[in-house]
């Protein structure tokens, strides 16, 4: 037995809904979308929400720093929350900008007939505004973790763009948990890279085989984690892999019974 001292969480679809956000906030812009311009037929919203994804991720892949994108794991999803004020100094800031502007071009001309009467900046803002009014902490979160701090250190390690992350982890009040947060972005190498797993550790002051990652992926995050030296514990209901099946955790709540029973665990 191994005495456990720290505890690392991913974000995204581990500690924060994100998924099931994206199409609550796509739904509620188009709502209002439709409302303004009123086309003279109606729309399937499962239909251009699809167009929507299908639009955003051909853009995103057409991008001359698609390559960094995929390194520090940033989503064409994601490049739609990035605000504008968070990309001052950012190489890719035209890049961003461009790309939201042109997604929502094309979803306007998908349901009006005459696109370009309707603010694109505007329509950006409000699906970032939703987004942002939608994100939520996960079930069983906020009770898991006030079992666990203060009896572990508790740390977020997660890949995306560091303001739009931080924002995230802001508006569902989850700063006061943690000791440390760490946002591939600011390394420049995102999940599974040792980089981002060692840096974390070294800043907790604990070593690998005393800490545990919680996460939803399982190459970023087991694969990453269990490379390095940690335990590791898989929260995702529709990976069904059987080698995996000894890291898995059916839902986040019973981490408090896995982890916070005592503060032994078997590395």
């Amino acid at each position: 037995m191994t005495k456990l001292e720290a505890i690392i969480f991913d974000l995204d679809d581990t500690l924060i809904e994100t998924k099931i956000v994206d199409a609550k906030a796509f739904e509620q812009t188009l709502t209002v979308l439709l409302d303004v311009i009123k086309p003279a037929k109606g729309h399937c919203y499962e239909q251009v929400f699809d167009f929507f994804i299908s639009v955003a991720t051909n853009l995103f892949e057409q991008s001359e720093h698609l390559a960094y994108f995929n390194s520090v794991g940033i989503s064409p999803m994601e490049l739609l929350l990035v605000k504008k004020d968070w990309l001052e100094g950012v190489p890719f800031k035209g890049f961003v900008l461009g790309f939201q502007k042109n997604v929502w071009t094309e979803v306007l001309e998908k349901v009006h007939s005459e696109p370009g009467s309707f603010p694109i900046e505007s329509i950006a803002e409000l699906f970032q505004r939703s987004w942002f009014l939608n994100c939520q902490k996960k079930e069983g979160v906020s009770a898991t973790l006030n079992t666990l701090v203060g009896r572990f250190k508790l740390a977020i390690l997660s890949n995306g763009f560091n303001p739009l992350q931080r924002h995230k982890i802001s508006i569902c009040g989850l700063n006061g948990y943690f000791e440390q947060i760490l946002i591939s972005s600011e390394l420049h190498v995102g999940k599974p890279d040792p980089l981002l797993f060692e840096t974390l550790l070294e800043n907790l002051g604990v070593n690998a085989s005393n800490a545990v990652m919680i996460g939803d992926n399982p190459v970023k995050d087991i694969q990453g984690a269990l490379a390095v030296g940690c335990q590791a514990y898989l929260i995702n209901p529709a990976v069904n892999d059987v080698n995996l099946m000894p890291y898995k955790v059916k839902e986040f709540k019973h981490l408090k019974f896995i982890l916070g029973k005592d503060e032994k665990c078997k590395m």
